[in-house]
Formats: C-alpha cells, structure tokens, sequence
C-alpha cells in the first residue's frame, strides 16, 4: 500500500516528482496554485503562461481538487460514522461541519490579519 501511495501525483513523493519531469514542469504544485489564483481574478499576467501551461495547470489543480475533496468527504463520512455511535446524530454531524467551517474560514482571516498588518507597518510589511 505505501509503494502504490508515493505514486499518487497529488502527494510530493515520487509520483509528483515523475510527473512534474514528465511534463518539464519544476515547480509544478506551486505553479499550480499561483496560476489558480490569478484566473478567478481575471489578472492579466494569467496570459504570461503558454496555452500549453495553462492547460497542464487548469487539468493537474482539477484533478487535485476533485481528490482531495472525494477524499475530505470520505473522512467527513468516516468521522460521522464513527461519532454517531458515541454520541448520536447531531453531535455527528456539528464536528465535521465545525472543522470545514474553520478549514474554509481559515484562509480569509490569514488575509485580513496580514493587511492588517501591512497596513499598520507591522512584520509582515517587511
């Protein structure tokens, strides 16, 4: 099980590695996300990257979402399952929701901190 698992492309073990060479991409997850987070904003240095970077950075960020959100889902289930026994349905059900409300909220308040503390001239102004 652990040879088939370091060669899942979405883990950085070999896998990742092998396809990154494949596809002459070196730093293939962090250009990844940089390229996902320049799309929704529609920021023109999108259209730096080629048609064929944009492509293999649309499919690998594509991919990578629908696994790892199948597999989020699968532990949501998981922890479900596993808390109804002990402690019944609504308590089930409030601790994966609870965890995704903090995964999900997690990103925005790292946001406002550090404008904040840009803003302020604090130490992430340096």
């Amino acid at each position: 099980m652990t040879a088939w698992l370091n060669l899942v492309p979405l883990l950085q073990l070999d896998g990742y590695h092998m396809l990154a060479h494949a596809l002459r991409a070196a730093e293939l997850r962090t250009e990844t996300v940089r390229y996902a987070g320049l799309v929704p904003r529609r920021d023109p240095r999108r259209h730096t990257y080629g048609r064929a970077d944009r492509w293999m950075y649309a499919v690998y960020g594509s991919v990578s979402a629908v696994v790892l959100a199948g597999g989020y889902l699968a532990l949501c289930a998981v922890w479900f399952v596993t808390l109804d026994r002990w402690s019944g349905p609504l308590l089930a059900a409030a601790v994966p929701a609870l965890v995704t409300l903090l995964i999900l909220g997690f990103p925005a308040y790292a946001r406002r901190r550090t404008s904040r503390a840009v803003a302020s001239g604090g130490p992430a102004a340096g």
